[in-house]
């Protein structure tokens, strides 16, 4: 009798759950293990090998709206990524500030969820500097990129009373800067910038 009364309650806040709007606000840190675009981008204006780019990192935010009755979720996340790296002589500094659009779905969605999520970029803005001894070889910026991703987002709420949730994602991001211009050289190129990403996150769910 006492496990009937279990799971008829279960049921029940599950059901609740799925009644009513579902609001994710949560911030987040991640990484993105682009592929190394700096030589490319110095080209023969570096006399001496480009050093081995890290990943990007950086905060972000995300807002996702699930609407009742359903396990789909829609939204708008916001990502600054940086990346530093430098080698004997050269030095190179590079950022990416993104807004995108979310859409995610949820294969299990309890006090556990875990399902697909996908963004498709709305605004990109990106720059890369490469100096070489003190002197700037190249200078790029840009405000045009094709970017989307796909991954998979486990989350837990760890607490039943606090609207807590945390958890990670990863993927795959490809991300194209077009049209970056050079000021130095008054150059400009395509950046392909796709690769792996991860992050984790930490929010409320109201």
């Amino acid at each position: 009798m006492k496990t009937l009364i279990k799971l008829v309650i279960l049921t029940l806040c599950t059901a609740s759950l799925k009644a009513h709007a579902l609001v994710d606000l949560r911030a987040t840190y991640g990484l993105i293990t682009a592929q190394d675009q700096s030589a490319e981008a110095c080209g023969v204006y570096c006399t001496t090998p480009t050093p081995s780019v890290v990943p990007f990192g950086g905060i972000g935010f995300d807002l996702i709206v699930s609407p009742p009755l359903m396990s789909w979720g829609f939204g708008v996340r916001y990502e600054d990524m940086a990346l530093k790296a430098s080698s004997s002589s050269i030095e190179v500094d590079a950022g990416i500030k993104r807004i995108s659009l979310i859409v995610n779905y949820r294969l299990i969605d309890t006090i556990l969820h875990l399902g697909p999520i996908f963004t498709y970029g709305l605004s990109t803005k990106s720059h890369m500097k490469i100096t070489e001894g003190g002197t700037t070889r190249v200078d790029y910026s840009s405000s045009a990129a094709d970017s989307i991703s796909a991954g998979l987002e486990l989350g837990v709420k760890p607490l039943i009373v606090v609207p807590l949730v945390i958890g990670a994602e990863a993927g795959y991001n490809m991300l194209k800067i077009k049209d970056a211009t050079d000021s130095v050289n008054s150059e400009s190129k395509d950046l392909d910038f796709n690769g792996i990403y991860f992050k984790v996150f930490a929010g409320i769910s109201f």
